[in-house]
């Protein structure tokens, strides 16, 4: 039997000059879409943006492959089109960037629930002017902005287009349409280079009725945010509060890479996902068409939009610590991600944490940890090796000294008396 071929094409990087490390998004995309390939027993080849996309199709080079996984942002008419025929002529996933037009499976992270996830985490901080601004024209963009607009309506906020910045707002204002009907309809409109990044941002800070907080339709614009607040002397979160999206591990000065509020989208899971869906259009498991793959991010509640009025009280202090444990509490260095987040050194978080909770934090966090994986142990068929690592142990020997001081029983045994 014949061993399929993949290829999955990333246009918009370089992976022999720019260190993968630092491109979180890129890398964890490719991460799943490699694993996923190798699971299923087919041959992956990989491109950058080394590859000329109309070239490629020119040629029909993609006639030595089974499937496509693409991942090519919006750019010219020419490549737009390159890539309608690509996905016209050999089964093509896409992802996180939409191709216009050309139909085809798409794979990318449900935007409308990271805008609202975060809405609704600025509402409950007592944020009622919330501005939003971006700096691509990609599909993302698009829906992200869009969400932004109906999350601001659903929450009961100020609406109109005061505090709205950015390429994809611009395209709003001109057309009334989420979504260009034709690829030519791109070319109008474009990403922001970094001149013009800059000055957004300048114009954000330096607007007399800025708004509370702001949120940025990526972690990037938000860091780019906060390195012009930071030389204007202007305070994050006191003078104003920021959110982004994406989840990217973004260093934000000597406020750490814990710091910016943002939806964490699973990246390696979009990849791999991709290649499973692709897969299945191949195979005939799945009809080969218009669908749309979403995967859920996680909305991470940092520093950098929170209310310093709600931990100036001890019950404030200890509702949000009590959320970031429930977050958190298989984390590695958990303490030190709280007390970033409470905008408090490590000493002086653990000093306040024993005395608004009453005991030490390690050992409230191994009867937390322990009680959970008790939890684990009654009501679900997990093996005892998955629990320990999923409640924040690392070996054997360390979770059943713990388990078993906490309940007098080993795990095993605590499961057959719980059955």
């Amino acid at each position: 039997m014949k061993t399929m071929r993949f290829a999955f094409i990333n246009d918009s990087v370089n992976f022999r000059t720019i260190d993968p490390s630092g491109l979180h998004f890129h890398y964890n995309i490719q991460n799943g879409v490699s694993d996923a390939v190798e699971k299923i027993g087919c041959q992956g080849h990989y491109y950058d943006d080394t590859l000329s996309l109309t070239q490629f199709v020119r040629e029909r080079a993609y006639a030595q492959y089974d499937g496509i996984v693409l991942l090519s942002q919006w750019s010219s008419p020419a490549v737009m089109k390159a890539r309608c025929v690509l996905a016209q002529s050999v089964p093509c996933v896409s992802v996180t960037t939409e191709t216009i037009g050309c139909g085809g499976p798409y794979v990318g992270s449900d935007e409308t629930a990271a805008v609202d996830g975060i809405i609704a985490h600025l509402v409950r901080e007592g944020f009622r002017t919330i501005g939003y601004a971006g700096t691509r024209f990609q599909s993302y963009s698009l829906r992200r902005y869009a969400a932004f607009r109906a999350a601001r309506r659903h929450h009961g906020l100020a609406s109109g287009s005061k505090h709205l910045f950015g390429p994809a707002h611009d395209y709003f204002c001109s057309t009334r349409r989420l979504f260009p009907a034709r690829a030519d309809d791109i070319s109008r409109f474009h990403d922001l280079d970094l001149k013009h990044e800059l000055a957004l941002m300048e114009r954000i800070l330096h607007d007399a009725n800025r708004p509370e907080v702001m949120l940025f339709e990526t972690d990037l614009a938000a860091n780019l945010f906060y390195t012009c607040a930071q030389k204007a002397g202007v305070r994050i979160p006191e003078d104003i509060a920021i959110a982004g999206i994406d989840g990217n591990r973004i260093l934000f000065g000597e406020r750490g890479y814990h710091f910016l509020t943002t939806a964490e989208q699973d990246f390696y899971d979009i990849g791999r996902t991709a290649v499973r869906v692709l897969y299945d259009a191949v195979t005939g498991r799945r009809r080969h068409g218009a669908a749309r793959t979403l995967i859920p991010p996680r909305i991470v509640v940092r520093a950098s939009s929170r209310s310093a009025a709600k931990l100036s009280d001890d019950a404030g202090f200890k509702n949000e610590v009590a959320a970031a444990i429930e977050r958190g509490f298989a984390a590695e260095d958990l303490a030190r991600q709280i007390a970033d987040d409470c905008m408090l050194s490590r000493r002086y978080f653990l000093i306040k944490f024993k005395k608004v909770f009453g005991e030490d934090f390690t050992e409230f966090m191994n009867n937390y940890r322990i009680d959970r994986a008790a939890f684990y142990l009654r009501h679900t068929d997990k093996p005892v090796s998955d629990i320990l690592w999923d409640t924040g142990y690392h070996n054997h020997q360390n979770f059943n000294k713990f388990f078993k001081r906490r309940t007098g029983f080993t795990p095993t045994a605590y499961r057959r008396r719980a059955d």
